[in-house]
C-alpha cells in the first residue's frame, strides 16, 4: 500500500497541487461546469481514507517519508463517510 500511496502523491503533487481542476459535465441538454482549487490536504480525500493525525499530517508524512502503516492509524471511508 505504501508504493502506491507514495506514487499517488507524486502524482498528485506534480500534476495537481495548487492548481485549478475544472470539471465539466452534462445535465440534460445543458453543459456545465464547476472548479475546484487543490492543495495537498486534498490528497487524503481522494485517497478516500482519514488519517488520525489529519489531512496535513497524511501528505506530509508521505512526502517525508515517515508514514507508518498501522492498521489503526487509517480509516478507510464507505461512500464518503
Amino acid at each position: 500500500m505504501l508504493q502506491q500511496l507514495t506514487a499517488g502523491h507524486a502524482f498528485f503533487t506534480e500534476h495537481f497541487v495548487n492548481k485549478r481542476v475544472i470539471y465539466f459535465y452534462k445535465e440534460k441538454h445543458e453543459i456545465k461546469q464547476f472548479s475546484i482549487y487543490m492543495v495537498k490536504t486534498n490528497f487524503m480525500h481522494l485517497c478516500g481514507m482519514k488519517y488520525r493525525g489529519g489531512a496535513a499530517s497524511f501528505y506530509h508524512d508521505i512526502q517525508n517519508k515517515t508514514f507508518k502503516y498501522v492498521p489503526t492509524s487509517l480509516l478507510h471511508l464507505r461512500n464518503g463517510k
